[in-house]
């Protein structure tokens, strides 16, 4: 089969990937192609006008890539400054606790700018089509270490995000089509409700996420579960929901006699529908396109090509919106899609060709495909995947059809009391089963990998490109297989070496920003998690680095400041199930009322805390904590005011107008570790600056290092310090 258009779509779409991570990695790779395609067009591995239709798609993703970036920093930098007004339509609607609720909206700046902003703001009672006028400032989302805020916006288009509204108002805009959407979604609602009412709260909940991949109810341990198993998928609205869908409206049509071309229009509708039903997420636009594309083909007799369908439908996607290319969710289903419907297609009829395979291998050898084609957008994205996923997908994944099959019975049969009832002990039991498989085997530590190191995403795409390069040159089954079994290995290996190299180090990440502090130091079995402010998000900044290390037990948990309050975070976020200890002062002992804090009974101390374990001496003040690892100490404090002992290095955090980060000036821009050279030279030139500091920055003189990060930023930074007091840094993403 001839596949012309590739020559268009995939050098477009790698230019695309290739543009937003490294540009200059763009014009070297594009360089390079060039040379090299003269040198194949010479050896007559290659046509003219294949050459040239790729080239000119190179330079087409880079045009598309300026384009979009102009217009994106001309919106940012007339609005970011000063008082604005924007008049949009809702076109989305997500509800949140305590009666929050997001607006998205579409329209124009009172110049008559168009844009799209996401409003988080007091339930005002929008609806679908809804006018909202407001008047606010505006600021530019920023990706932190918590959540890739500007990946996950700028992919809807959305780079603007108001702060301190000070007028919002609502028109109503009651229009046909309006009338029809919201109908669609009031009748989504009420499915959901009756769901939850017939089936109880736990098994409702796990429905309503797999018919319409809400997962706000869903405690973090569940999710867990569903994701380090390997079937978080079925929870995540996508084109395996919507395939299911078309194919039982199909199937009904077909046992009518309904004819090709009716049924053709009522799956485009049905296709339509369902992404207004669920939201319209990208992969189950993606999804729609290509059953579309595919019915299409059927109706004119023509053999659809899962490639072709998959390249074109991304083309056209990253066309109207090129930011999708760092969208996560965009990205994921794209390479699982590829997976299902090329790839291991692909190899199980090479491998028939030689051998007689049984079914169940057949459906092994796709969900391993799958699973490998993910792999790198997993490492890229995510903190972990599941390695199990091959296996668990062949079992769970028909138990939670059958869940989708029936919930869709119930959502097509408008919640028809009687066949709720009827469905009620089939459902409820085989959730059953799916929770305490999911729950089980996600407790089994080799169930997932972790992604601790910042280079393991790149190192598995690098290897995920040679494999596509490798196959391209030699279009080799048995190759491209010992190719692909050649990068599982050295992943592997790097994975291993890297933890084992790191087994001896003192670890000591600090995490949070300007308000948040969490210290976690880590040596050998020893994990402690510190938290130093008691704030908001320290709980959730510890959750997500064990989360990305693989840490399974916790030996310490120190709550520093704000005792009752950090307490109830870290109850509600579970940041490990295995913590063998809860530190705290003992005047906040009947605060807590002797309850258990993430499972654990607290111990309580007089005055200041002391730690003792392995190698490892932890003392701490109110705002202070010194580690002592051999003879190399750390400090890590507020403020430079209270720093009277000699230390070894000092990393100091917090946004206190007396911090000593404060009073940096151009001489230490751009500087991480600041030896005693570089405050000597400082304070014989700026020495008024320092004033006030007097005997503990003469204390300071004393360091082998100190680090100050700029005012109100994020810290996430990790150190390590090995046995003979070397101390190195490096940022955690």
């Amino acid at each position: 089969m001839k596949r012309k258009t590739l020559f268009l779509t995939i050098p477009f779409i790698i230019s695309l990937f290739i543009i937003f991570q490294n540009i200059k990695l763009y014009v070297i790779l594009l360089c390079v192609y060039f040379f090299a395609g003269i040198i194949l067009i010479k050896l007559k591995k290659m046509q003219i006008k294949q050459f040239f239709v790729t080239i000119l798609s190179c330079i087409l993703a880079f045009s598309i890539f300026s384009g979009y970036n102009l217009s994106k920093n001309e919106l940012i930098s007339r609005y970011t400054t000063g008082i604005h007004t924007f008049s949009g339509k809702i076109t989305n609607i997500k509800e949140y606790a305590q009666d929050k609720t997001s607006y998205t909206l579409k329209g124009k700046f009172e110049n008559g700018k168009k844009a799209v902003l996401s409003v988080y703001t007091d339930n005002i009672g929008g609806k679908y089509g809804d006018i909202i006028t407001l008047k606010s400032d505006f600021t530019t989302y920023e990706n932190s270490y918590l959540f890739s805020s500007y990946n996950y916006n700028a992919g809807k288009n959305i780079y603007l995000n108001p702060q301190n509204i000070e007028e919002i108002s609502l028109k109503s805009n009651d229009s046909a089509k309006n009338r029809l959407i919201c109908s669609i979604k009031d009748y989504r609602k009420q499915i959901s409700s009756k769901i939850n009412q017939k089936y109880g709260t736990t098994t409702g909940r796990i429905v309503n996420a797999m018919m319409f991949g809400d997962k706000t109810n869903l405690d973090d341990n569940q999710k867990n579960a569903f994701y380090r198993t390997g079937i978080g998928h079925v929870m995540a609205i996508s084109g395996l929901h919507l395939v299911f869908f078309i194919s039982l409206i199909c199937f009904i049509l077909k046992k009518f006699r309904i004819p090709k071309i009716l049924t053709f229009l009522i799956s485009i509708i049905a296709v339509i529908l369902f992404s207004i039903c669920v939201d319209s997420p990208v992969s189950v636009i993606r999804a729609g396109v290509m059953i579309i594309l595919s019915k299409q083909a059927e109706l004119i007799f023509r053999k659809n090509d899962p490639l072709n369908s998959l390249m074109l439908c991304v083309f056209f996607m990253l066309l109207v919106q090129p930011y999708l290319i760092i969208n996560s969710s965009f990205l994921l289903s794209v390479s699982g899609t590829y997976g299902v419907s090329v790839a291991a297609p692909y190899f199980v009829e090479k491998i028939k060709k030689h051998y007689n395979i049984p079914k169940i291998l057949n459906s092994l050898i796709t969900m391993i495909c799958v699973s490998l084609c993910v792999f790198p957008v997993s490492a890229m994205f995510f903190d972990e995947t599941s390695i199990i996923s091959p296996v668990s997908n062949i079992f769970l994944v028909p138990i939670c059809m059958a869940v989708l099959f029936l919930s869709f019975v119930i959502f097509l049969m408008a919640g028809f009391t009687t066949i709720m009832v009827i469905f009620k002990p089939v459902i409820k039991l085989l959730v059953f089963i799916i929770t305490k498989i999911t729950d089980f085997t996600a407790s089994m530590p080799f169930s997932h990998i972790s992604f601790g190191k910042n280079y393991f995403g790149t190192a598995f795409l690098f290897m995920a490109a040679i494999t596509a390069v490798i196959y391209l040159l030699y279009k080799n089954p048995k190759f491209t297989a010992f190719t692909i079994s050649f990068s599982i290995f050295a992943s592997s290996v790097l994975y291993f070496y890297d933890s084992v190299k790191e087994k001896n180090y003192l670890k000591i990440a600090v995490l949070g920003d300007n308000k948040n502090c969490v210290a976690i130091i880590r040596y050998k079995n020893t994990n402690i998690v510190y938290d130093m402010t008691g704030k908001s998000n320290s709980a959730d900044y510890a959750q997500k680095y064990i989360q990305q290390n693989g840490i399974n037990n916790i030996s310490s948990l120190v709550l520093n400041k704000n005792q009752a309050y950090s307490a109830a975070l870290f109850n509600e976020t579970n940041i490990c199930t295995d913590i063998s200890s809860v530190i705290m002062p003992s005047e906040y002992k009947d605060w807590i009322c002797n309850s258990k804090i993430s499972n654990c009974t607290p111990t309580y101390t007089n005055g200041n805390l002391s730690i003792s374990q392995n190698d490892l001496n932890i003392e701490s003040k109110t705002d202070m904590l010194f580690i002592f690892f051999d003879n190399f100490k750390f400090a890590l404090c507020e403020k430079t005011d209270d720093l009277n002992e000699k230390c070894n290095a000092v990393y100091i955090y917090g946004d206190k107008t007396n911090n000593f980060s404060n009073y940096e000036t151009n001489t230490f821009s751009g500087k991480k570790f600041l030896n005693m050279a570089d405050i000597k030279y400082y304070l014989k030139h700026r020495r008024t600056n320092f004033s006030h500091l007097n005997s503990p920055f003469d204390t300071m003189l004393e360091m082998n290092y100190m680090f100050l990060p700029k005012y109100s930023c994020n810290y996430n930074i990790e150190f390590l310090i090995d046995k003979n007091g070397k101390l190195t840094e490096r940022k955690i993403k």
